[in-house]
């Protein structure tokens, strides 16, 4: 973090002290003013003043609260992210009960199947399962392998018609 020259505050009818608070306040608010004023009983016009009048302390504040706002926001997500699961499942359980009156079922199979797919994805990417599975192997395993199952299950290989010619 870059050192910053701190304004000094000057004020009138406010503490320092209230100055560095509600600077903090809307720093942990995203910077908005209304939300802070309400926490804090003062005026958001008088934050903003501050916030205009003091940029060097007001970055400095907000630096420092980042972790919490950002901690704040994952609660946030998660919190969404239920309601619109459980959101999801109101929505699928009405569209397989109107399933038969429905113009276009295969569209409806269509959008069902993509959020199926999607919710997997996430509940293997959040429990930390992979979401792809790449396997490397060289030609000679390749070949091994698929001559152990032509061996194993008795399978035949088409004939292939074609001359070979060496390069060279």
């Amino acid at each position: 973090m870059e050192t910053l020259e701190l304004e000094p505050i000057k004020t009138r009818v406010h503490t320092t002290e209230q100055v560095l608070e509600g600077l903090a306040t809307v720093a942990s608010c995203g910077g908005r003013f209304k939300p802070a004023a309400d926490r804090l009983g003062i005026a958001d016009t008088t934050l903003s003043r501050w916030r205009d009048k003091y940029p060097n302390r007001y970055r400095q504040i907000a630096e420092r609260v980042a972790t919490e706002v950002e901690a704040d926001i994952i609660v946030k997500c998660r919190e969404a992210a239920i309601q619109v699961s459980d959101a999801e499942i109101v929505a699928i359980e009405e569209t397989v009960k109107r399933l038969p009156e429905l113009k276009d079922p295969s569209q409806v199979l269509k959008n069902l199947s993509t959020v199926k797919g999607i919710n997997i994805d996430k509940v293997l990417a959040l429990t930390g399962r992979p979401i792809q599975h790449i396997q490397h192997h060289s030609a000679d395993e390749l070949i091994r392998t698929l001559g152990q199952h032509i061996r194993k299950t008795g399978a035949t290989a088409p004939a292939i018609d074609g001359t070979a010619t060496e390069v060279g």
